[in-house]
């Protein structure tokens, strides 16, 4: 090998080594001295449930990271699992418990800023808000939980805060689910109850079957400049910049559409009649019942929902989910409160209320005006 040859090898080693090393500093500088880590896998909080599918684990806490950014949360669950202070059987006053997915846990938050808490303060004491919401559940988890568990705590009044993505998981059957018993018989069927299946435990690591899919894991673990320009390269939450997901696979979006085929009806009927189911049982127990109506900041942000209609057409109506869910509270006589239609008819800007990354998930100015809309509710309907 010449001089020249040599010379240019050891300068290309030299100058990789010395960027290798100067971003290892960087990750290093970024992981210890700003705490920003990788989105930490929260299974580790959870585990299954003949019930539900899966459950908390009870007085389990620690951090949890949700986020690319490397936002963190501490979450803290009571002896019966829920995220929520220490809570007895017996009450002392009056109660009203909230049920749903993560968007009623309220992780984005700090402890002092969750729902339940806030609507204690504002109740001046005087009722026990508990929370039952469990990441990850469809409404007919929820409906199963508060039945066989949620009512051991005799609730006065029951909140469903309802997410857009309920109206696919209810179809889910990795866990119990309702069906309706035939096409023509519309009587709710429990199936897959109580829940038989066995899945890898908490903390068990699934075995990667290739080393490209190993090293990317590993970068996308450690490496917040890989997970940084991996965001970058995706255009938008929904779908990648250069294939989006194909409408019928966003399970988000899709209720939206202007035009529902087979499988759009049957999601939402199914919906509707878990609704019905949860406020027959709560009416028979004496409970009062209230639907809220959570955010999707894909149709309220204009950006967001430029980009859908840039890859998808002019099919939606952004307005259909809740004019569907005010039609049928009224038909059914449910107390409804709509947070989506609030914050556009005030004008708010979405983004003021979810985390950047976000789209489901209201920040701590989001869960306030969210306690203050279901007190305000609470208060016209006299229950409070």
């Amino acid at each position: 090998m010449s001089s020249k040859k040599r010379e240019f090898c050891f300068n290309a080693l030299f100058v990789l080594v010395s960027t290798l090393l100067s971003l290892l500093a960087v990750e290093l500088f970024i992981a210890f001295a700003m705490d920003i880590r990788a989105p930490a896998d929260p299974r580790f909080f959870y585990q299954i449930d003949p019930v539900t599918g899966w459950s908390k684990k009870p007085n389990s806490e620690g951090m949890v990271r949700l986020y690319l950014d490397g936002t963190k949360s501490y979450v803290r669950n009571n002896s019966h699992g829920f995220t929520d202070r220490e809570r007895e059987f017996a009450k002392t006053k009056s109660r009203i418990a909230l049920i749903g997915d993560s968007t009623t846990e309220f992780w984005e938050a700090e402890e002092k800023d969750r729902g339940q808490f806030l609507l204690e303060q504002k109740l001046n004491g005087k009722w026990e808000v508990l929370n039952f919401g469990v990441r990850g559940f469809s409404t007919d988890q929820a409906y199963l939980l508060l039945k066989h568990k949620g009512m051991k705590f005799s609730p006065d009044i029951v909140i469903y805060t309802f997410c857009i993505n309920d109206i696919y998981g209810n179809t889910e059957t990795i866990k119990p689910y309702f069906e309706f018993k035939s096409n023509n018989n519309r009587r709710l069927i429990l199936r897959n109850f109580p829940y038989p299946f066995k899945t890898l435990e908490s903390g068990e690591e699934q075995k990667l079957s290739s080393t490209p899919v190993r090293v990317k894991q590993i970068l996308q673990e450690y490496s917040f400049i890989y997970r940084k320009a991996s965001s970058l390269l995706s255009s938008h939450p929904m779908g990648g910049y250069f294939k989006p997901l194909a409408l019928e696979d966003q399970t988000e979006l899709r209720p939206y559409k202007k035009h529902y085929d087979s499988e759009d009806k049957r999601e939402v009927e199914l919906l509707l009649a878990l609704i019905r189911e949860m406020k027959t049982f709560l009416d028979s127990k004496g409970v009062k019942f209230m639907l809220v109506e959570g955010v999707y900041g894909n149709v309220l942000d204009p950006k967001r929902m430029a980009w859908s209609v840039e890859h998808y057409g002019d099919v939606f109506a952004p307005e259909k989910v809740t004019r569907l869910l005010t039609e049928f509270s009224e038909r059914e006589k449910i107390p409804f409160l709509s947070i989506q239609d609030k914050v556009k008819r005030r004008g708010i800007p979405i983004t003021d209320l979810m985390h950047p990354e976000d789209y489901v998930h209201l920040n701590a100015a989001g869960i306030k005006l969210y306690s203050d809309w279901v007190l305000e509710k609470l208060q016209s309907l006299g229950w409070v």
